[in-house]
């Protein structure tokens, strides 16, 4: 008979451990005037990103996961990459200019 294959784990088959996801969301202001409303730390990336801080209530991202629960953004989720930037000032330059961003998480 075969030789029995060793079990793997889904972290080994790829490269991400368990816990981790990652999701897009793409976020729209309603109105140009009006902020994401994301808090990020730009000064201290881990985990392949950067780590959201804080969502200030009443802003575009508060109002995104009151309507979208399943692919909500939350403090301690790690911004990959905004619009297919990943540096944090051209991620910043995205988030400040564009009323349509479409922002690569994990969690």
């Amino acid at each position: 008979p075969p030789a029995a294959m060793p079990p793997t784990s889904p972290a080994a088959v790829d490269d991400q451990p368990a816990s981790e996801r990652i999701y897009d969301v793409t976020l729209t202001k309603p109105d140009e005037k009006d902020l994401f409303g994301l808090v990020w730390a730009t000064a201290s990336p881990e985990r392949g990103g950067y780590p959201v801080r804080a969502i200030r209530k009443g802003r575009v991202v508060d109002n995104h996961n009151t309507a979208n629960p399943g692919s909500s953004i939350l403090p301690g989720d790690i911004i990959m990459s905004v619009n297919g930037k990943k540096d944090p000032e051209s991620m910043k330059t995205e988030l400040s200019t564009q009323s349509v961003v479409k922002l690569v998480m994990k969690r």
